[in-house]
C-alpha cells in the first residue's frame, strides 16, 4: 500500500501524529537499499530514535558509520525528523532472500568489451595460459554488467564499487569526504 494512502487511512482515525512519528520504518528500505534491507529489521520509533534490528555485531557497527548519512536521507522524506538511528544485535526473524541474479554464462560482452580483454592479454605468449586469464577478466566484466543492471546499483566514480545508495557516490566514499574525480 502506498505511503500516502497509509497516511489518510491513519488520519481517518485521528492518528496522524502517530502515523508521522513512526513514518521511518515505511521509508527504510529505499534509503539502506535492498541488500541492507535483507539483513536489518526496522522495529520501531520512540521519542525520535529509529530502532533497527541487526544481525550480528559486525553489521551493527558498519551501519552504526553509515547511521549519519541515512539519518540525513530520512529525515529528507520525513514530516517529522529523526534525532537518531540505533542498531540492536538479535536475530532478524525474516530475512528476506538475496536478489536473484542472472549466470554470467547468460550475459554477453559487446565487440569493444570483447576486444579491450583480447587487447589486455594480447602481450601473452602462452596461449593456455592467456586463455585462462581471457577467461577469468571476461567473467569479471560479465559480473560487473550484472551489478550495474541491478535495482538501484550505481558504480561510484570515486572507489568504482558498486552500490544501492540514494547518491552517485557510495555511502563509504561520501563518510570519508571523498569527491568525484575530475
Amino acid at each position: 500500500m502506498p505511503i500516502p494512502e497509509l497516511e489518510n487511512i491513519f488520519a481517518a482515525y485521528g492518528l496522524k501524529d502517530a502515523f508521522y512519528e513512526q513514518e521511518a520504518l515505511f521509508h527504510w528500505e529505499e534509503v539502506v537499499g535492498p541488500n541492507t534491507a535483507r539483513l536489518t529489521e526496522p522495529l520501531s520509533v520512540s521519542q525520535g530514535v529509529l530502532y533497527v534490528q541487526v544481525g550480528n555485531h559486525v553489521f551493527a557497527q558498519e551501519f552504526t558509520l553509515l547511521r549519519e548519512t541515512w539519518l540525513d536521507i530520512l529525515n529528507q522524506r520525513l514530516k517529522q525528523p529523526l534525532k537518531d538511528i540505533r542498531f540492536k544485535v538479535a536475530k532478524v526473524d525474516k530475512p528476506k532472500p538475496p536478489p536473484k541474479l542472472p549466470s554470467v554464462d547468460e550475459i554477453d560482452l559487446d565487440e569493444s568489451e570483447q576486444a579491450d580483454v583480447e587487447s589486455l592479454f594480447e602481450g601473452l605468449e602462452d596461449d593456455s595460459l592467456k586463455q585462462a586469464f581471457m577467461k577469468i577478466y571476461e567473467t569479471q566484466q560479465k559480473a560487473e554488467k550484472i551489478r550495474a543492471d541491478l535495482e538501484n546499483q550505481k558504480q561510484c566514480p570515486s572507489c568504482q564499487m558498486y552500490h544501492d545508495g540514494d547518491g552517485l557516490m557510495c555511502p563509504f566514499c561520501v563518510l570519508e569526504g571523498k569527491t568525484y574525480p575530475s
